[in-house]
């Protein structure tokens, strides 16, 4: 083709982009690659208030200036085939790259009018309803009035990963939909025969089976003030929809952290507050009951203390663990033992086999993560009791097991340990230890979950307890 040629065909193209736009029923506007406006119709500059304004061949940036419904980096973002829908004021604005027939990436909007918005097609050509349905990047669908599938775009088969739409063709449409999403399908589609727009959201599986989440608008499609069909448009929020639900959860959780948090430090301040009171209001206590008393005072305060330093530990769980340090777990685990056998010399400790491995980690996480262990079985073993720890490699995992003689811990505790601010309810071994803050095994459990590994726990009432980590090596190089 010579460029006379081409250009004949680039101004075809052009001249015929122009006249499909003017009849869609949407407002459209569409952006070349540089950014210059090159098409709008009626229905666009109605919807943003430019009847006084001559913006055709405007750059983006400065229509932008003039149109606040309008994203110049959804605009952008278009060019570099990404899609974005979003609600302005009464606007449902959708960006959406459109490629050209030689390669180019243009940038379209499409512009419904959400309150007054109907889907005219009466004397509308084929090449009309055909531009209406490809242009779109969502998957539309043409309903007849008892709801009958009769049409689907291009994208829509793509994206419900249908091969041959004439399997379907005339199904009913619910009937492709979970039975817990039929209602409120049916009152959108009610809502379309009634002349008004239909909106849901819910899930429903592709041919090949798999669940995706919808946001679904239904428009009714008119001849005069009869409705003769219907135009069902579906996007794919599933992404969208699993973060809202992740969101949601870590809200959730944070809420119930909180609750848990103000709860558990009741207990020390008033404890605090008490003694403190007593100390006040009596000047003639004797001193050995003074001394008894700040004892207390002393005890609930590292309790706190304690209490406080594990809450913001977990309060940054959420957040990721730099990985990126060659850590010789054999050398953490030395030292930790070591710093745990200084501070319970009532207790024998057993070091088992500790082969050399080392793995990409946090090594400051993962001795905390085995101090945790270890203190926790001194805690639970009666003085004199065993407490022992090896670290093995099994093919490509790492396996350190503490394993101690105490008091054991009953099978209906065993996934609750891990919860926060759980504690066995049972007398602590050691009267000296100010109570744990129920917070250690679920430090320990997210420094394991967040170096790729798993924690299991084995364990029955005055059997002794035997934790398990086991940590993937397959980073090792």
């Amino acid at each position: 083709m010579n460029a006379s040629t081409q250009g004949d065909s680039n101004q075809i193209h052009a001249s015929l982009a122009t006249s499909l736009i003017s009849q869609v029923p949407l407002g459209i506007l569409m952006f070349a690659p540089s950014g210059e406006l090159q098409h709008l119709n009626d229905l666009a500059i109605k919807a943003l208030h430019l009847q006084d304004q001559p913006v055709l061949h405007m750059h983006l940036e400065d229509i932008c200036q003039q149109c606040h419904n309008l994203n110049p980096h959804r605009i952008r973002q278009a060019f570099l085939g990404h899609t974005h829908q979003e609600r302005v004021q009464n606007l449902h604005v959708q960006y959406f790259p459109v490629v050209q027939t030689d390669g180019s990436v243009w940038a379209s909007i499409t512009l419904i009018n959400m309150a007054t918005s109907t889907v005219q097609v009466a004397g509308q050509t084929p090449a009309t309803s055909e531009a209406l349905f490809e242009i779109s990047p969502d998957c539309l669908k043409f309903l007849d009035p008892s709801g009958r599938l009769l049409r689907m775009n291009s994208n829509g088969m793509r994206l419900m990963q249908i091969d041959d739409f004439a399997l379907m063709e005339g199904q009913q449409w619910v009937s492709l939909w979970p039975e817990d999403a039929h209602p409120a399908l049916l009152q959108s589609m009610q809502d379309a025969l009634n002349g008004k727009i239909g909106r849901f959201q819910g899930f429903c599986p592709t041919a090949r089976g798999q669940m995706r989440c919808w946001d679904v608008v239904v428009m009714p499609i008119m001849e005069g003030h009869q409705v003769t069909g219907m135009v069902a448009a579906s996007r794919d929020i599933t992404e969208t929809a699993e973060l809202e639900k992740k969101n949601r959860e870590i809200s959730d959780r944070q809420e119930q952290f909180i609750n848990d948090a103000a709860h558990e430090l009741k207990t020390p301040l008033a404890a605090i507050q008490g003694n403190l009171d007593v100390l006040l209001r009596y000047e003639d206590i004797p001193e050995d009951e003074k001394k008894e008393i700040l004892q207390d005072v002393h005890q609930s305060a590292t309790r706190l203390s304690r209490l406080v330093s594990n809450m913001l530990q977990l309060a940054r769980a959420d957040r990721a663990i730099s990985l990126d340090e060659e850590v010789p777990l054999h050398a953490v685990v030395h030292s930790a033992w070591r710093e745990v056998q200084r501070i319970s010399p009532g207790h024998q400790f057993d070091l088992g086999d500790v082969q050399s491995i080392e793995l990409y980690g946090n090594t400051d996480r993962l001795k905390q993560m085995t101090l945790i262990l270890l203190e926790n079985a001194v805690k639970y073993t009666p003085a004199g009791g065993r407490i022992h720890i090896s670290l093995q490699q099994e093919e490509q995992q790492a396996i350190l097991t503490v394993q101690d003689s105490g008091i054991g811990i009953a099978p209906e505790h065993h996934h609750k340990v891990f919860e926060r601010f759980f504690r066995v309810d049972r007398t602590r071994v050691d009267a000296r230890d100010p109570g744990g803050s129920g917070l250690g095994l679920p430090i320990a459990r997210w420094i394991v979950e967040a170096h790729g590994g798993q924690m299991f726990l084995e364990s029955a009432l005055g059997q002794g307890s035997t934790f398990k980590v086991v940590l993937p090596l397959e980073a090792l190089e």
